[in-house]
């Protein structure tokens, strides 16, 4: 994280260490509780993360690029009511909007091959096209992928 920070400069080492400060209180706090509106666990509506997140993310810092040929252990695929990673597929179960400036959410998620012990609320964070993900054992940083061709979004 040093190396990365050291090369992005001031004013990105004073945004990231803002944005770990942030997430530190949420995962503390947004983990236990629930606060805003809440979707899935019987509440009647349907457990989605809002279109502002979905299409394809991978490990910040490099650029990322949807192109068939390249494969990633780090690439996410987030849709409606799906987070799909390497070789693990994770139904949106709850989802809770923390805050709408940085948008921020609390997800649970129910994967198919960790273990229940392992399981548990991460909070997404959006802010531009990075998305940073924190759950009671580590903080990620993704980029949203774009198409080689077109450099849209690869959703």
């Amino acid at each position: 994280m040093q190396r990365i920070a050291t090369a992005a400069g001031p004013r990105a080492r004073t945004g990231a260490a803002l944005l770990t400060l942030v997430l530190g209180v949420w995962a503390v706090n947004a983990c236990a509780q629930t606060h805003g509106s809440l979707q899935g666990k019987d509440t009647g509506l349907p457990a989605l993360l809002p279109a502002e997140i979905h299409g394809v993310w991978d490990l910040a810092p490099e650029p990322c690029y949807v192109d068939p040929t390249v494969e990633s252990d780090s690439r996410l695929q987030i849709g409606a009511d799906f987070v799909r990673g390497y070789e693990e597929l994770m139904e949106i179960r709850e989802v809770a909007r923390i805050s709408d400036i940085p948008l921020a959410l609390r997800v649970l998620a129910v994967s198919d091959i960790a273990p229940p012990d392992l399981q548990g609320p991460a909070i997404y964070v959006l802010s531009g096209d990075s998305l940073t993900i924190a759950d009671a054992e580590q903080a990620r940083s993704y980029v949203r992928c774009r198409s080689a061709s077109s450099g849209r979004d690869g959703s």
